[in-house]
């Protein structure tokens, strides 16, 4: 038996802040591998810290250039409308905690990262294997219609498909 071309379209998922829906398009496999790591010493992170273990500090730690460059790939085009919309700070972060939830957890880990809001708490979202958003049968490409005042806001993907990709 042959196998067919797997012909990928590429995943979304739409996140409503103050009456506007922005849409985030997956990244390409080297960020989203970046970001499942980083998402790895993250909760390893919390573990010790609620153990009341010493935390090592590695590689992960990113300078501000370095968190802003993530920032801008892991959310695209959305980052551009973000910022010239006056987005508050507090809910850009929300969405980029969000987005990296659904890169590594898949969606039902990005929802209850989106419902925790601010409260963070207890719920530290565990990373999957690559390819478990697919295997889980969810899929964030389905929105939910939004409410009424709400637009959602497409920015067309870049000649590249997406920024950050460099080929």
């Amino acid at each position: 038996m042959a196998f067919q071309e797997r012909v990928s379209e590429r995943e979304h998922i739409d996140l409503p802040v103050n009456g506007q829906t922005y849409r985030v398009y997956e990244p390409d496999a080297a960020l989203g591998a970046t970001v499942v790591r980083l998402m790895e010493i993250g909760a390893r992170a919390a573990k010790a810290v609620k153990a009341g273990k010493p935390v090592a500090v590695d590689d992960a730690v990113l300078s501000d250039v370095e968190e802003r460059d993530l920032a801008e790939r892991l959310i695209g085009d959305a980052w551009d409308d973000l910022m010239s919309d006056g987005v508050l700070w507090s809910d850009v972060q929300r969405v980029l905690r969000t987005v990296m939830a659904w890169i590594a957890g898949g969606l039902d880990a990005a929802e209850q990262v989106w419902a925790a809001g601010d409260d963070q708490g207890e719920a530290e979202p565990t990373p999957d294997k690559p390819g478990s958003r697919r295997a889980s049968g969810v899929s964030a490409n389905t929105t939910r219609k939004a409410g009424s005042g709400t637009r959602t806001k497409v920015s067309k993907p870049s000649a590249a498909g997406r920024r950050g990709q460099t080929s």
